[in-house]
Parts: C-alpha cells; sequence; structure tokens
C-alpha cells in the first residue's frame, strides 16, 4: 500500500505539472517561402528535437502551399510569422504592411544567371537580347537589375520553379539560387563546364535573403514570444549544421508527408551551401542581426536604382 501510495503521489505530481506546463507553451505558426528542403532545415530541428518545445513554444510550420503571399498570412493572423527575403520584406513595408526583421538566417546573397556557354555565350554582353527565365515568385526587379546596371537588354520569359525550359532550349539564360536550381541542372546531366555563372553579390550587390519576421503588432504585445522564437529557431540551426545527416533525414521526412520529390544528395548539398551563405550563427556569435551600416548600405542600393521610394527606420524595423 506504501508502495501504491508514492507511486499514486508521483503520477499526480507529473500529472500537475505537465498540465501546468501545457499552460506555459504558446502555440504559434510560422510560414515558409516554399516547401519544405534544407533551406528551412534549421526550423524543421528545432521542431523535431524539442528546441521550441523546451523555450515554451507549440511551432506549427506551414510550407507555402497557396498563392497566398507571407505577408497576406501574417495579415489575416494565418501566421504568427514567416520567412522572408530582406528585399521582399522591404517592399511589402513600402506597400502597407508592417512588417519587422527579428533575425537574418542567410547574410548573402544567394542568386545567380546561369546560361548557356555552348550557346555562346561567355559573358554578360552576350545575353543582349537573348530568353532569360525569370521566377516569378522572386523579387522579380531585384532580379533584373544586374542586367540592367551592365546595359544588357535580355528577352525576360516568366517561369515556375521548373528548370525544363533551360534544358529543352527554350531559354538560353535562367535566374536561380546557388544551393537549389545549380545543383539540379547538375543531377539533370548538365556539366558545371558547360555553364557561364553571373553571381548578384559579385556583379552586383550582395543583398541578405531569408530572415524571420513578423507584424510590428506581433512584436510589440510580446517581445519575449519574438525573442524565444529566434533563440530556438537559431538553437534549431547550430544544431543542424552540426548534425548536417541527420538535420536532412528530418527534411527528407517533412518532404514525403507532403509527396515532394525527395534526393538526399541534393538536399545534402543544399544544407551546405546554406551554411555557406548564413550570418555565422554556427559560431554563437551574434552576427545574425543586421547593423546600421548594412542597412543603410542597402536602403542606399535600393533607392538609387528605383526599386524603394519610402523606407522605415533602422530602429523600426531591426528588432
Amino acid at each position: 500500500m506504501r508502495k501504491l501510495f508514492i507511486i499514486t503521489v508521483l503520477l499526480l505530481a507529473a500529472a500537475s505539472y505537465s498540465a501546468m506546463s501545457g499552460e506555459n507553451i504558446k502555440k504559434v505558426k510560422l510560414y515558409l517561402i516554399w516547401t519544405p528542403q534544407c533551406e528551412f532545415a534549421g526550423f524543421y530541428a528545432a521542431k523535431e528535437n524539442g528546441i521550441y518545445r523546451k523555450y515554451g513554444l507549440d511551432v506549427e510550420i506551414l510550407p507555402r502551399y497557396s498563392l497566398k503571399s507571407p505577408s497576406k498570412m501574417l495579415n489575416s493572423s494565418e501566421a504568427d510569422f514567416s520567412i522572408l527575403w530582406l528585399s521582399t520584406a522591404l517592399l511589402e513595408r513600402e506597400k502597407g504592411t508592417p512588417v519587422v526583421n527579428l533575425c537574418q538566417i542567410i547574410c548573402n546573397s544567394s542568386l545567380i544567371a546561369i546560361a548557356n556557354k555552348r550557346a555562346g555565350i561567355h559573358s554578360m554582353q552576350d545575353l543582349n537580347g537573348k530568353r532569360i527565365g525569370i521566377y516569378k515568385d522572386d523579387p522579380v526587379e531585384i532580379q533584373k537589375l544586374i542586367f540592367k546596371k551592365n546595359n544588357i537588354e535580355p528577352l525576360y520569359v516568366p517561369i515556375s520553379s521548373s528548370i525544363y525550359p533551360y534544358l529543352k532550349g527554350g531559354i538560353l539564360a535562367i535566374s536561380a539560387t546557388s544551393y537549389n536550381e545549380y545543383y539540379k541542372l547538375i543531377s539533370s546531366g548538365v556539366d558545371s563546364s558547360d555553364m557561364t555563372i553571373f553571381s548578384f553579390k559579385d556583379y552586383l550587390y550582395n543583398i541578405p535573403e531569408d530572415g524571420i519576421y513578423c507584424l510590428d503588432d506581433t512584436y510589440n504585445k510580446d517581445p519575449e514570444l519574438c525573442r524565444k522564437m529566434v533563440q530556438a529557431s537559431l538553437e534549431g540551426w547550430r544544431w543542424s549544421f552540426a548534425n548536417q545527416d541527420s538535420a536532412v533525414s528530418i527534411v527528407l521526412k517533412e518532404m514525403l508527408k507532403y509527396n515532394i520529390q525527395a534526393n538526399r544528395m541534393h538536399q545534402s548539398w543544399m544544407l551546405a551551401k546554406i551554411k555557406e551563405l548564413s550570418c555565422k550563427i554556427a559560431n554563437n556569435v551574434d552576427q545574425h542581426f543586421l547593423s546600421k551600416k548594412e542597412y543603410d548600405g542597402l536602403i542606399e542600393f535600393l533607392k538609387q536604382n528605383g526599386i524603394l521610394k519610402s523606407f522605415p527606420k533602422y530602429e523600426d524595423f531591426i528588432k
């Protein structure tokens, strides 16, 4: 009876603790800018490994499954946080959506243009008048800048995420990211020696990309919630960079859940590239926020090139 009493007390204590813990767990939704892939490995790892839970968060990760933009998801309260490219976030802010930057994950531009060297494209000038595929979902004006600044006028062809127009010769160049489409072309049989690569950060400007965003109102109501979201996510990214094979497995499981074609080699390549592009968060150094100097430089660049007409103050946008 004594043993039974002790067991009963322990079970009641555990149930009580569980109930108390449940009260402190906050449910939030994170909206991605694309379907599951290793571009988002740190977030999936933070959820899978209980890191979000450790910080008192129950995070539902929503892949971009519809035509709804991240800003629309935030405005409609269908998501509390979202991943956005920095340039997109600034454009959304100019349109009236009060997004704020909580954290930068990717501090370097992955944007590149890939051209068919066999078609005689060896320099930027060779693209003049040629058909180039531009992804509709990315900041189109940002993509076009690399050609505009070099006095090149290609024939722009709006495309989806498919590389087939390039493979079939319908276009002679394609806008891409170094961590995704480049590898897709390689795995489709295109030799790297047959590609001419134009890197956005080498030819124009190094614009940071993926960051964690929320509405200004969300931040003002609960800055502690935002802080925990950032800290837990960064811990998930550190773990992913230190355990890349396991992180890829977590992402592959998510891809299969949504019936997305999964390729371990491709996703491993992607995670390794994301690490190269990241803000050095693997070293536990607070470099995942833009400095005022970096921010002011970017704003000046976007203003000079007619991308932005108005912009928020640093302290109003970078939290």
